[in-house]
C-alpha cells in the first residue's frame, strides 16, 4: 500500500520537518509489532529516538526516527481488527488490478 501525506500545519511535525518546502520522498515504512511499548523501547536502545506517538481511534502507533540509518521514519503499530480488515481490503483491491481507476474511495 502506498500512503501519499502532504501536511498543511504550522507547528512542528514529523511529516513537515523532513523536507523544505516543495521536496518529496519516502517518510515511513510501516510495520506490526507484537508489543508497541517493548518494539519502541527496543529501537530507542539501538538509538532510533521516538518521534512521535499518537492514536487514532483505538489504534495506537509510534513513528520512530530511523533518518539517520535508513533515510525515513519507522511507524509501528499492533495490529487490531480494524487495522488488519483495512489491510485486507487493500490486498483485495490489489489482486488483479489492471492498473485503471488507482485512487479509491474508502
Amino acid at each position: 500500500m502506498l500512503e501519499l501525506v502532504q501536511d498543511h500545519g504550522i507547528g512542528p511535525s514529523v511529516v513537515k520537518d523532513s523536507y523544505a518546502s516543495g521536496e518529496t520522498g519516502l517518510h515511513h515504512l510501516a510495520y506490526f509489532v507484537e508489543d508497541l511499548n517493548i518494539t519502541t523501547e527496543k529501537l530507542a536502545s539501538m538509538g532510533f529516538e521516538l518521534a512521535m506517538s499518537a492514536k487514532a481511534g483505538d489504534t495506537r502507533f509510534n513513528f520512530v526516527d530511523a533518518r539517520s540509518l535508513m533515510g525515513h521514519f519507522i511507524e509501528i503499530y499492533e495490529p487490531d481488527e480494524r487495522l488488519s480488515s483495512f489491510y485486507s481490503m487493500v490486498r483485495e483491491a490489489s489482486i488483479a488490478w489492471d492498473g485503471q481507476d488507482p485512487v479509491r474511495e474508502l
